[in-house]
């Protein structure tokens, strides 16, 4: 991969013969949907953008202040069919986009995007991605319009995919679409002896801006908490939002009790001696539960715990 500079500042992307990213257009033998079930409730959806211009009902697009259209469709299928997003920016080749769009989370009707920033160019100090919202729409008497918004960019805030939480405040009794998005990230010592920091940036639609605030632990047993492998929407009356060291513990934070604290749950102990041989472990939300699971060689164990009104069900 080579990068050509076109003479107006922008840079294009060159591949080598056969070697252009196909795989970032949406597959020709991709499921039709049936027009004859009703959309589906919920669905396995592909967190990967593939590049397609075409249309339908879910389709929204947002004009930058350049004049620079992007668009957002989604394509839903009854599972176990897989469903996708596109994403298409009029006039911009598919082997422009350095990397594919990327679904970061979902909560209700929104879903959390990370488009990379077009045209390229590795000099400019724009950032290499942008961020939007999107919420899911149709066309039928109704039903909301859907709409495709970028939220400003987090200055000097960088963090990675998998640190970034989000919350849809209209999924709990309110009637509009305000929405939080929050990443986690740890600042540690330079010199030995010291203390790991913990910090919050969070946006707020309410106010269409970041902010960055430092959290406290609530226990010295969270100083465990070494890496985050994904985070995770609790919800709830407090807002809560999970961070997730899936060797150690969860770190939660309520959002809508707008505190400082970060409440630390720690996970079961392992029968395997090392959790990183042999084993695939995951954590999610399900019917106002948190669960885990780990699946490995070894026998199969469950186990339950209950911390602060959460109850984490086990399975290794």
């Amino acid at each position: 991969m080579a990068l050509i500079f076109n003479g107006d500042g922008t840079y294009s992307m060159v591949y080598p013969e056969g070697t252009s990213p196909m795989i970032w257009l949406r597959p020709a033998d991709r499921p039709k949907t049936d027009p004859t079930l009703s959309p589906p409730k919920s669905v396995l959806l592909d967190t990967l953008g593939y590049v397609d211009g075409e249309c339908n009902d879910t389709t929204a697009a947002y004009v930058a202040a350049d004049g620079r259209r992007v668009q957002v469709t989604f394509w839903m299928h009854h599972p176990p069919l897989v469903s996708c997003f596109t994403v298409h920016s009029p006039g911009v080749k598919p082997d422009a986009f350095p990397e594919m769009a990327k679904l970061l989370a979902t909560d209700g009707d929104l879903a959390l995007l990370r488009v990379p920033h077009l045209p390229l160019n590795p000099f400019s100090d724009q950032p290499d991605s942008r961020f939007f919202v999107y919420r899911i729409g149709g066309g039928a008497a109704g039903e909301k319009p859907p709409w495709l918004r970028q939220l400003p960019n987090p200055d000097k805030l960088m963090f990675t995919d998998h640190t970034v939480g989000f919350l849809n405040y209209g999924t709990h009794g309110q009637a509009d679409d305000r929405f939080f998005a929050a990443a986690f990230y740890q600042e540690h010592p330079l010199r030995p002896g010291g203390s790991v920091k913990f910090y919050i940036s969070l946006f707020d639609s309410e106010t269409w801006g970041w902010t960055r605030k430092e959290v406290f632990v609530d226990s010295p047993e969270a100083y465990r908490y070494r890496f985050t492998n994904k985070a995770i929407t609790i919800g709830g009356d407090r807002g809560s939002i999970a961070w997730v060291d899936l060797s150690n513990g969860i770190l939660v934070h309520d959002l809508l009790l707008r505190n400082d604290i970060l409440r630390y749950i720690p996970l079961p102990p392992s029968e395997l001696p090392d959790l990183r041989t042999n084993s695939v472990r995951d954590m999610a939300v399900v019917n106002g539960y948190l669960k885990y699971v780990s699946m490995s060689i070894a026998g199969l164990v469950v186990v339950s715990v209950e911390y602060c009104g959460l109850v984490v069900a086990v399975y290794l």
